[in-house]
Parts: C-alpha cells; structure tokens; sequence
C-alpha cells in the first residue's frame, strides 16, 4: 500500500465524482443505465476500500486491540483483530461489511470511507466550510433576488408619483 496525500485525493475523488454525475446524466439524456458510462472501474473497488480503512488505521489514534473493542460495542457482536486483517488483507476475498462503516468512522475517527463511496457513487461529502460556502451562496442568491423585487418596486412607485 503506498502512502497517499488524503487532501489531493479527495479533490481528485471530488473531480472523479463531478464527472460521474455528469455520465449519470449524459446516460439518462440517452436513456441507458446510470451504471453504463463506468462500470468496468467496480472490478479494483474492493481493492481501494481495503486501502483506504488500512489508512484509516494506520493513523488512527486508536490501537487495533482499542477498535476492536470500539467496533463490538457499536455493531453489537463480537469483532476481532483476525477479521479486520482479513478484510483489509488485498490477497484476501473477504469484503468490509457495509453494516460497519458508522461505527468504523466512529471508531477511527475517519470519514476517508465514507468520502469513497460517496465519490464511486458520482457524490461527495460536504465538510463545514462547503456547508458554510453553498449556505453563504444560498444568502446571497435571496438577498439579490429579494434586492431586485425592491428595486422594481421601488421604481413602480416612482412612476406612480410622477
């Protein structure tokens, strides 16, 4: 597994996710399947989930003994050392169980998951300053279409006095 820089590669799963969409709806304008465009890419998808919760736990603050723990207590059975390295072993067929990923990213502390299937899926996460940048555009559009309305308003009036 290479040591990869997470902010470019989220900005590259962002852009990877945009284009998508943008498949999605190039194929619904055709009307093919929204899974036509890139569904050859699915073949390494196990692959980069193994990669991305090894990351996870590289960094993690957490021993592997403290997530075990931490992931049986939220799943509600039994989780072992064992079956985490079996499930991020790449020479292994064992899957990460989707049921886990709130209590992994709870766990680890994480969203890098999370951030990759939503990107696979042509969306992407919003973190606190995209939330804070759509809801600062989302102001701005009403407080220029409302601008615009006064204006008008204001302008009808006028003509009316005259």
């Amino acid at each position: 597994m290479s040591d990869v820089c997470w902010g470019s590669d989220m900005d590259r799963r962002r852009e990877e996710a945009r284009w998508k969409r943008g498949q999605d709806q190039r194929d619904e304008r055709e009307n093919r399947s929204a899974f036509y465009s890139f569904s050859s890419e699915w073949a390494d998808f196990n692959i980069q989930v193994k990669r991305t919760a090894a990351l996870d736990i590289k960094e993690c603050r957490h021993s592997r003994e403290e997530i075990t723990i931490g992931l049986s207590r939220l799943v509600g059975r039994q989780v072992s050392i064992a079956q985490i390295d079996a499930m991020l072993a790449e020479s292994k067929p064992h899957r990460f169980p989707a049921e886990w990923i709130p209590a992994w990213v709870r766990v680890t502390g994480s969203k890098r998951l999370l951030d990759l299937l939503c990107a696979a899926s042509g969306y992407w996460l919003a973190d606190d300053v995209d939330v804070d940048l759509a809801n600062m555009a989302r102001a701005e559009i009403l407080r220029d279409r409302h601008g615009s309305k006064a204006s008008d308003l204001r302008a009808r009036v006028e003509r009316a006095l005259r």
